[in-house]
């Protein structure tokens, strides 16, 4: 019994149909925003919180040093 390479039909052409990406894309958003919100926690806790909240305008009235 030989392998026979499959052939290109019209079915496995319609798997990546536009309706069908749009509706994985819009099934992915939600998590692709929560991962980048956690990547971007992550990327402020890593650096230093005080380089970041200076330019908040409420919360940066506590980091300013007078010299």
């Amino acid at each position: 019994m030989a392998l026979r390479p499959r052939s290109l039909s019209l079915s496995s052409q319609r798997r990546c149909s536009r309706p069908r990406i749009i509706f994985v894309a819009l099934c992915w958003t939600p998590t692709l925003f929560t991962w980048g919100g956690v990547a971007g926690v992550g990327v402020i806790w890593i650096t230093d919180w005080k380089l970041v909240l200076q330019y908040v305008p409420y919360i940066g009235g506590k980091y300013k040093t007078e010299d």
